[in-house]
């Protein structure tokens, strides 16, 4: 089963929320591939990081590394922005197509 990984990150100053519904299956078992942050929308194949990078010209690291993920937390903080997903689990998701 696909369990999401991580925590919603919302600071306590937050006041802007992006939402999303589930990251990719290899953020729950491990598996990441190379350019993947172990955080939050760090898949290298999703949009919102570059395109956050090349706006704010952010110079995000694309790696699994702690520098990378306080990078886009101090980002984050800075501009008082939360990030989570909607689904828990993709159970979830096959019980409400089931119904």
């Amino acid at each position: 089963m696909h369990e999401h990984p991580y925590e919603p990150y919302i600071t306590e100053n937050a006041n802007k929320l992006i939402v999303d519904t589930l990251p990719p299956p290899r953020f729950s078992t491990g598996k990441l591939k190379e350019g993947d942050v172990n955080f939050c929308y760090g898949s290298i194949d999703g949009l919102l990081c570059p395109i956050l990078n090349k706006i704010f010209s952010l110079n995000l690291k694309l790696e699994t590394t702690q520098e990378a993920i306080a990078q886009r937390k101090d980002f984050l903080k800075k501009r008082k922005i939360g990030i989570c997903d909607i689904v828990q689990s993709e159970s979830v998701i096959k019980l409400m197509l089931q119904m």
